[in-house]
This record gives structure tokens, C-alpha cells and sequence, in this order.
């Protein structure tokens, strides 16, 4: 009988060592791969194998590649989270359950004034800009994406807060609409949405608005622009799941957290964008943005509403679209010629990316 034990122990000993190259052939058992940016490939492996150096990114380049990596990664953060109330990401702090994204602890809108004199600058630019698009039947629009330090203001620390007017928010947006630029500021309309409760546009545990609340907001925009330019272009179209099924970005600030038990939250709804019976034209702007208008560009959302070859300027250094999936860089004339063929601009940041209004498009343009 203590033969066979020994037997027994021997074998499971042997398989719990051959599981992970199990594991990695055959992937029997499924393993959540880890969000954000992971580890460096074997090509930035140094040959300074003198000091041992070499040696040293071998071994933690085996580590991180091994197939229990995610598991491990996530059971030392979720350990370190439920005890210590540490989060392992980058930008990424948690209060009374709401997962926010900024540079540091602190981080206050007031801290992050620009100051008048740069915004008065860009808006007369802007508004030069305008002039000249406007000539050429286009339209120019600014749309302010909403701010989970407001959305959640309640529930946030005092550092956080601020009731000071010097902000970038409510200096651009003034600035902005005196010189004719029409301007959506999305922040009061969520603000009172959430306050008359329903599907929340914004996520305890996301970084941008949800795929509903980015939803309503192109419904909102495509609304304005036939106003506008007295078009009949094609509106969101939404169906809800029944199931709890969420889409996942949704909650992109918690998964970012890699936790092994990332917080719940109820209430979120997964949204489908069936094809219209009688589609209509669709709207084929030119879109400057931060990562709030992925929201969009992920989903069948873009379809549905945009025309395929509508170009996104992620923070205008990058440049998407259906024929350049993976982005690429730009020219000027790239930009000229594509707001030629365009119907409008867009640019999108949220209230904390106003810091870096347009992205350096309206003075580079």
C-alpha cells in the first residue's frame, strides 16, 4: 500500500511538472491572457552576456512567457488589492469602488490649467479654420467628452475636487462656443441622465464612456449634423441583450487591474447594432480624437453609422481607417485630401486630454 502512494505521489508529481508544456501545446485548460502592456518579446534580449545580463532577461523572459504567467500575475494582484488596496496599473486608482484614470493621486482640474492666454490662441486658429471649411460647405465640431471626476464626484476624495472656474473644461468650452464653433459637451447631459438612473453611460470600473453612452452620443451628433446641413443621414440603431452578458471595454479600467476577481457591476447592458431594413447614407467625417472615439471604431457602431473609409486621427499622430486597420503615420496632404472628401470634422477629447486640445492638429494643420 505505501508502495502504491508512492507510486501515485510520483505521478502526479511528474504531471504537475509536465502541465504547463501541456498547457502550452494543447491549451487544455483556458488561461485570461493579462490587459495593458505586457512584457518585451526575446528580440529586445541584450547580448552582454559577459556580465550576465544575458542570463538575467532569459530567465525573466522565460517567466513571462510561461503559460501560468497571467494566473500568477493576477493572484499577486488580486493578494495585493484585497489586503493593501494596491493596484498594479499604470494611471489607475480606486475609491469606494469606482475605478478612475490620471497621472497621479492628486491629479485636480485646477492644477491643469493651460492658462487663457494658449486657449485664446487655439480658438482664433480654430476659428480661421472653421471659416474655411465652412466656405466648403463643411461643418466643425468639437465634442467634449465627459469626465468621471464629475460623474462621480460625490464619491471622490477632496484632492480631487474643485470648484474653481479656472479649468480648462469651462475656459475652452466658453472660449470655443463665442467664436461660433459648434461645440457638444457631453458632461451635464450624462450628468442628468444618471441622475434619471437607467443603462449608465459611464462605468464604475471603465476608463472612457460605455458603448451605450458612446452611442447616444453619435446618435446625438449625426442628429445635430442633418439639423445642420438639412441631410437625412443614417441614425444608431440599438438592440439590447436580455442575458448579463456586458461588453467587456466597458469595465477597461478594471480589466487594465488584472485581478482574478475584477469587481462586478450590474446595470450595464450588451448592445447590438443590427442593420438597418432601409440603410441610408451614412456620415463620412474626418475624426481627431483621443481613445474615447475607439469606443466607436471597435464596434459595429462604426458601421452601422459611419462610412467605412472614414479616417480616425488618434491623437493625431496615428492614422486608422478600413484600408489601414493597424494605423500608420501621415502627411498634411493626407489630411487636406481627406477633409476634402469629408462631410464634417470631428474632434473629440475628453475633459482631462484638454490639457493637449487637438492634439496638435490646429497648429500643425
Amino acid at each position: 500500500m505505501k508502495k502504491k502512494r508512492s507510486t501515485y505521489l510520483a505521478v502526479i508529481l511528474v504531471l504537475g511538472l509536465l502541465f504547463p508544456l501541456i498547457q502550452q501545446v494543447t491549451g487544455l485548460v483556458y488561461v485570461r491572457p493579462l490587459s495593458g502592456n505586457l512584457p518585451a518579446d526575446s528580440t529586445n534580449i541584450s547580448n552582454s552576456w559577459w556580465n550576465g545580463d544575458l542570463q538575467q532577461q532569459l530567465e525573466n523572459y522565460a517567466s513571462d512567457s510561461s503559460v501560468l504567467h497571467p494566473a500568477c500575475v493576477r493572484l499577486r494582484n488580486q493578494i495585493e488589492f484585497s489586503l493593501f488596496d494596491k493596484l498594479n496599473a499604470q494611471d489607475i486608482y480606486e475609491f469606494n469602488g469606482i475605478f478612475y484614470r490620471y497621472p497621479y493621486p492628486a491629479y485636480n482640474e485646477k492644477n491643469a490649467f493651460v492658462g487663457m492666454e494658449k486657449i485664446r490662441r487655439q480658438t482664433k486658429r480654430l476659428a480661421e479654420l472653421n471659416k474655411q471649411w465652412k466656405q466648403q460647405g463643411k461643418e466643425l465640431y468639437v465634442l467634449i467628452a465627459p469626465s468621471k471626476l464629475h460623474y462621480y464626484r460625490d464619491q471622490l476624495p477632496e484632492w480631487n475636487k474643485t470648484g474653481s472656474h479656472s479649468t480648462n473644461y469651462l475656459q475652452y468650452k466658453k472660449a470655443l462656443l463665442n467664436a461660433g464653433i459648434n461645440v457638444l459637451d457631453t458632461d451635464p447631459w450624462f450628468l442628468e441622465r444618471k441622475q434619471k438612473g437607467g443603462i449608465p453611460t459611464m462605468a464604475k470600473g471603465g476608463v472612457h464612456w460605455t458603448l451605450y453612452g458612446g452611442s447616444l452620443v453619435m446618435d446625438s451628433l449625426i442628429k445635430r449634423y442633418n439639423n445642420d446641413r438639412k441631410t437625412n443621414l443614417q441614425r444608431v440603431k440599438m438592440a439590447f441583450e436580455r442575458s448579463d452578458k456586458i461588453y467587456p471595454e466597458d469595465v477597461d479600467g478594471i480589466n487594465l487591474c488584472n485581478l482574478l476577481y475584477p469587481p462586478q457591476e450590474r446595470g450595464l447592458k450588451l448592445i447590438h447594432f443590427p442593420a438597418p431594413i432601409q440603410p441610408k447614407k451614412r456620415l463620412r467625417p474626418v475624426v481627431i480624437s483621443d481613445s474615447f472615439f475607439h469606443v466607436i471604431a471597435w464596434t459595429p457602431l462604426h458601421t452601422q453609422v459611419l462610412d467605412p473609409e472614414t479616417p480616425f486621427y488618434y491623437y493625431y499622430h496615428t492614422r486608422f481607417s478600413a484600408a489601414d486597420p493597424n494605423g500608420k503615420k501621415f502627411t498634411k496632404q493626407d489630411v487636406v485630401t481627406d477633409i476634402q472628401a469629408a462631410d464634417c470634422i470631428i474632434i473629440i477629447t475628453d475633459i482631462q486630454n484638454l490639457e493637449q486640445f487637438g492634439f496638435g492638429f490646429i497648429e500643425n494643420f
